[in-house]
């Protein structure tokens, strides 16, 4: 029978492994989201409809487009009314019925690609975007 013998520096490399991966250390984090366009006028469109869309860029350098977020005039835990005679769909698409003017649209996503849009609270570390939409 043959012993296998264990170094002493292989038990706290293993623990060090074992720690990465239990802590999601190793999956690349979402580090910024960029929306195109970042400005635009819903009068330049036949529809009056505006698509927005979401570009995310992670920390092992991969782009992800249309990055799945949150669109909005603000964060989804913020208490205040959306503003009357706009509107913006999940899927980034906005569009003027009433409103004038210029208002921010934003979008948020999580930093762990594992937390899901329903998860996130005002604590979630994340990251976000905002776009400015003129209507007339």
């Amino acid at each position: 029978m043959r012993k296998q013998r264990v170094f002493l520096f292989d038990a706290p490399l293993l623990l060090l492994g074992l720690s990465v991966l239990a802590c999601g250390c190793g999956v690349s984090q979402l580090e910024s989201i960029s929306i195109s366009p970042d400005t635009a006028s819903a009068q330049d469109s036949a529809s009056g409809k505006v698509q927005l869309t979401a570009t995310g860029t992670y920390t092992d350098g991969r782009t992800v487009s249309p990055l799945t977020a949150f669109w909005g005039f603000h964060a989804p835990w913020i208490e205040i009314p959306d503003p009357g005679g706009v509107s913006v769909d999940s899927n980034g698409l906005a569009q003027c019925t009433t409103f004038k003017g210029t208002i921010p649209i934003v979008a948020i996503a999580p930093k762990n690609p594992g937390t899901p849009l329903s998860a996130m609270t005002m604590t979630t570390p994340l990251v976000s975007a905002t776009a400015h939409l003129t209507c007339q």
